[in-house]
């Protein structure tokens, strides 16, 4: 549970101090401030929802109810579909089981995929018969965060995305084999790693605005300057963070990044728990108090306001 609301006091309301005044007046901000709010922003999202998740499962367990995973380190996801098998896990696992199987297995898309091997062979039916469930599935997905026109491009983008790249897998590895690609290669492997960090990020510019007009403002205006001198003039530290919360927030991002490395190599909380009383309570002060100290509790704040409780 500490860990959950440090996720989200700490980090996620911090980072959307910045990402609100920069989305909230897109058209005064370009270049590099629109790049950053977005990295900010989706880390916002992670912290919010995760840390959420967090709280929940720490609470269930105070009752003798042990819930289900729903994250588990999306972002050292290799690729886009590993991402999403990462993130929101029970979501994924109920779109799968009442939506991408019951297509999968209909009679009618069995008839069609038939009709179309007999006609023009089996590579072809396969294909079909993976992009029609994964499209179906992705605008289900968009319309289930929102029914606005940005959650159905953004289910639009993610749907061809993970198509794109299911269907042409083969093909991905001729290249590498062509290219001489090492693809077992530690540097590939990280290559890997912020691509999809890319792919998910660039997909905020669709939800994390107000409008879809927004978000092609924000498109524009991305590209429209860079601007590096606002790391050395100032006017990073003027858009609701100044220096030392800036410092804080990257400092607690890496905090959890190391903390998510260990995570995928052992359980922290058993490694805590096998600590000396006195270590172990000495950890959970520390964690309290950081909280307590470094937390945002801003006018009008309220600890149910999280993100993913709008939807």
């Amino acid at each position: 549970m500490l860990y959950g609301y440090f996720k989200k006091l700490v980090i996620a309301d911090r980072l959307a101090i910045f990402t609100g005044t920069v989305f909230g007046n897109i058209e005064n901000y370009e270049g590099l401030i629109i790049l950053i709010a977005l990295v900010f922003s989706t880390f916002q999202l992670y912290m919010d929802f995760s840390g959420c998740m967090d709280i929940v499962c720490g609470t269930s367990q105070l009752f003798g109810i042990k819930l289900e995973n729903n994250f588990n380190h999306p972002f050292f996801s290799k690729s886009a579909a590993e991402f999403w098998r990462r993130w929101h896990i029970t979501l994924g696992a109920w779109f799968k089981d009442y939506v991408y199987m019951p297509v999968v297995t209909s009679k009618w898309l069995t008839k069609a995929t038939t009709i179309i091997k007999n006609k023009y062979g089996k590579e072809l039916a396969k294909k079909v018969n993976t992009t029609i469930p994964l499209a179906i599935v992705w605008l289900l997905t968009g319309l289930w965060h929102g029914t606005g026109w940005n959650y159905i491009l953004w289910g639009i983008y993610w749907g061809t995305i993970i198509t794109i790249s299911t269907i042409f897998t083969k093909q991905y590895k001729k290249l590498s084999e062509i290219l001489h690609i090492n693809t077992t290669s530690r540097e590939y492997q990280r290559f890997q790693i912020f691509r999809t960090f890319f792919i998910f990020t660039f997909a905020r510019l669709i939800t994390a605005l107000n409008t879809l007009e927004d978000s092609f403002i924000a498109i524009k205006q991305l590209f429209s300057s860079f601007n590096p001198w606002i790391f050395w003039d100032g006017s990073l530290y003027r858009l609701g963070l100044d220096y030392k919360d800036m410092c804080i927030a990257i400092l607690s991002l890496l905090f959890v990044y190391k903390v998510s490395i260990l995570q995928e190599r052992s359980s922290v909380r058993q490694l805590i728990a096998e600590k000396n009383i006195i270590l172990r309570w000495t950890i959970y002060y520390i964690a309290f108090f950081s909280i307590i100290i470094l937390g945002i509790y801003g006018t009008g704040y309220n600890a149910s306001d999280f993100i993913y409780a709008n939807f």
